[in-house]
């Protein structure tokens, strides 16, 4: 899911299996990275991503029960590519 914030772009992947967010950010901070303060700097993004991912599951499956906010984050370093055959 694209997600556009004060004037920046990031990428956010949902995998429902491993209840896990991929953040891909085309800008990454590194002062933020090593001082731990990354998750804390999504922390209102994926706020703002998981209500309305919440609200869309719910109408698509009224027994979704969960939090996305609760998820694991990732902050992949790379995309894999893959070839589809």
């Amino acid at each position: 899911m694209p997600f556009y914030y004060s004037g920046e772009y990031s990428l956010y992947s949902f995998d429902m299996r491993n209840r896990s967010i991929s953040i891909i950010d085309p800008t990454p901070r590194e002062e933020l990275i090593e001082r731990n303060a990354i998750y804390k700097f999504y922390s209102d993004r994926i706020q703002k991503i998981g209500r309305i991912f919440d609200t869309a599951m719910q109408i698509s499956n009224p027994k979704w029960n969960d939090d996305v906010y609760d998820w694991r984050r990732l902050f992949p370093k790379c995309v894999p590519k893959t070839i589809d055959m």
